[in-house]
């Protein structure tokens, strides 16, 4: 009977810290997911200029190429 509840408590103990740690790790993520997301639209727009760039290009060569 001791075995058991002893077992009892070392998991409840484990299954504290270990969500402790899990909820910690979550918390910090979504912060820091918000901190930068200035940054990430700032990449986004970015990355939408040079696609936009890239099409005109290809268009471009496509015109040439038909002349």
């Amino acid at each position: 009977m001791m075995g058991s509840q002893k077992c009892g408590y070392m998991r409840i103990i484990t299954g504290t810290i270990l969500g402790g740690t899990l909820g910690f790790f979550v918390k910090h993520q979504l912060k820091s997911t918000t901190r930068f997301s200035h940054v990430q639209e700032k990449m986004n727009e970015r990355l939408k200029e040079y696609g936009s760039k890239m099409k005109k290009t290809e268009k471009l060569e496509e015109f040439e190429d038909s002349t």
